[in-house]
């Protein structure tokens, strides 16, 4: 497999409006580097792109419009080209106050939308000009700094827990904990990368409103601790399907997302020394458009992307999935592991289960399509994800048999 790897520096000026927590909050300096890191990959008969953003998360036209930049730049099709937002709050705004389309979009958003599609497009090519023949490897670990941000008693009442912070800890909701590793090996080598991808559920809100300061938030700290350590290597840190989950101590500040980020990384490092080596790398993608049913509105059309990498795929969203809902389609997934992406294709709103209407909360409330429309989109991608491997069977790693001892 030919892999090639990017990275360009996506920081706001000063008094750009930062996304997430309304139009109160100006850029008033960096504290950390802004970025988007790009990977290429060639399985020797087909091409793919992969772009992460240090972004809250973009809508399927400006999406759109990336990746036909892109795909002019490279002559990759278009369909094999999948972007990834990580959804931290303490970046720039570029969709309008509160997504509504009567608002004039300023000049300094635009001209930094501009900015992002001039950059996108030149880290592709740069990444399909400086890939080398890599091996595939996964790994997956087990790590402890996330919660389910949802509470309530049996009588229905909800207690949004970031905003009640004295049940941090209380919630008996489903957590994904897992930390899903691609790597990249340079042939050859015991231990050169050419790119890592990491792929974490929570909310990039250690920092929050804490500052008006524009930071990667834990996300950027992953990076750094697995950058730090493997030399000339380019780390794309992903969020799962984080619709319902946040960091155990949401707006904390900087010194606690070095310490998630630098948590996590860790792990990351550490399990590499164990990964598995993927005899299979064939590329195996999909980009499919779907209508759901609108909640008290018109149908919402929009789209989802699949990315299989040898037998790990990653599952591109169109909003917000609730974790339980991510973990069904790692579950049910033809694929060997299986990571979704948060706000990948589009931000159509939150996708919540359908039992959680019932209880109610921030999420459901903020819900732009009816309850079981989510379960409709994640029984699509899996049937989308049989079709990759019903065209092409996986090759997995060989089961060593059980010898009734270990």
């Amino acid at each position: 497999m030919q892999c090639g790897a990017s990275r360009k520096i996506i920081n706001p000026e000063l008094g750009h409006k930062l996304a997430g927590y309304g139009s109160d909050y100006p850029c008033e300096g960096i504290h950390d580097d802004l970025s988007l890191s790009c990977l290429y990959l060639n399985d020797g008969e087909e091409e793919s792109i992969f772009i992460v953003y240090d972004l809250v998360g973009m809508k399927k036209n400006y999406v759109d419009t990336i990746r036909e930049a892109i795909s002019e730049t490279t002559l990759i099709p278009i369909s094999h080209i999948l972007l990834h937002c990580t959804h931290v709050h303490s970046g720039p705004m570029i969709l309008k106050d509160n997504l509504d389309p009567n608002i004039p979009e300023d000049k300094q958003q635009q001209d930094y939308k501009d900015k992002v599609i001039k950059f996108s497009a030149e880290a592709a090519a740069e990444a399909k000009s400086n890939q080398e023949e890599c091996e595939l490897l996964y790994n997956y670990a087990q790590v402890s700094e996330n919660m389910n941000r949802r509470f309530f008693l049996p009588n229905r009442e909800h207690f949004f827990i970031p905003l009640a912070k004295q049940l941090v800890g209380q919630s008996t909701e489903f957590v994904d904990e897992e930390l899903g590793i691609i790597a990249f090996r340079k042939k050859g080598t015991p231990n050169k990368y050419k790119a890592i991808i990491s792929n974490y559920t929570a909310h990039p809100l250690c920092v929050g409103n804490t500052s008006n300061l524009a930071t990667a938030d834990y996300q950027g700290q992953i990076r750094k601790t697995v950058e730090g350590t493997f030399d000339g290597v380019i780390c794309l840190s992903t969020t799962g399907a984080a619709g319902d989950h946040h960091p155990r101590k949401p707006e904390s500040g900087f010194d606690e997302a070095e310490r998630m980020g630098k948590t996590i990384g860790t792990v990351l490092i550490e399990r590499l020394y164990d990964a598995t080596k993927c005899p299979d790398t064939k590329l195996r993608m999909a980009y499919n458009d779907i209508t759901l049913k609108g909640l008290n509105q018109d149908d919402v059309s929009t789209c989802y992307g699949l990315l299989g990498i040898g037998p790990i795929m990653l599952c591109g969203l169109p909003g917000e999935l609730a974790a339980i809902l991510g973990a069904q389609i790692k579950y049910s997934s033809p694929f060997l592991k299986s990571f979704s992406l948060h706000l990948s294709t589009d931000i159509i709103s939150y996708l919540s289960a359908r039992n959680q209407f019932y209880w109610g909360g921030y999420e459901p409330n903020s819900s732009s399509v009816e309850p079981g429309q989510a379960e409709v989109l994640v029984n699509d991608i899996l049937k989308a994800a049989e079709v990759l491997v019903s065209e092409s069977p996986l090759n997995l790693p060989e089961i060593k048999p059980w010898d009734g001892k270990h």
